[in-house]
């Protein structure tokens, strides 16, 4: 068997080659095993959540919204559960407990529906805010209204009763 030999430049540079696409190849095993982890990770994550809401939860719901479209679930915290959906065309949200008791609904409304009282509660105590989002808010012991306002700088989040009364101060 003839063994080549190779001038002393040239071996260097084969090892620089050889080093550096081992390295090349060890990070693409590592980016991949990455992503692959990732990707099982959110797919778990989905369906544990859809899958995983109470069928008692599931019921209330859908008898207090009979006509919701788009409906998405979310664990909000420990003990309840939200819902995000439509009802012709009206963005709301409802939460409930784990037993499958409403606790809250929210419906993102125009600013005009406000009431009147509440339009000058907030030009008189709040000058230089804008309203940016408004909500109707019911729950068992509540119907009322929550409004975020804001001047760029800050943002405060205000709650009015039916008639319009700031419940915030």
């Amino acid at each position: 068997m003839r063994t080549l030999h190779f001038p002393l430049q040239l071996q260097k540079n084969i090892r620089i080659r050889l080093y550096i696409s081992g390295y090349k190849q060890l990070k693409k095993l590592k980016m991949s095993k990455i992503f692959s982890v990732l990707i099982l990770f959110i797919a778990v994550s989905f369906s544990s959540s859809a899958q995983s809401t109470p069928d008692v939860v599931l019921s209330t719901f859908n008898s207090k919204f009979p006509k919701a479209e788009s409906v998405r679930w979310e664990k909000e915290n420990d003990i309840e559960w939200e819902a995000e959906f439509k009802v012709k065309g009206q963005k709301m949200s409802a939460n409930f407990s784990l037993d499958g008791k409403w606790k809250e609904t929210e419906a993102v409304i125009s600013k005009e529906k406000l009431p009147a009282g509440a339009l000058k509660n907030i030009s008189d105590s709040y000058p230089g805010y804008e309203i940016k989002k408004v909500e109707t808010v019911d729950t068992p012991i509540f119907n009322g209204y929550e409004v975020k306002i804001s001047n760029g700088a800050k943002t405060k989040k205000l709650v009015f009763d039916k008639n319009g009364k700031n419940l915030s101060n």
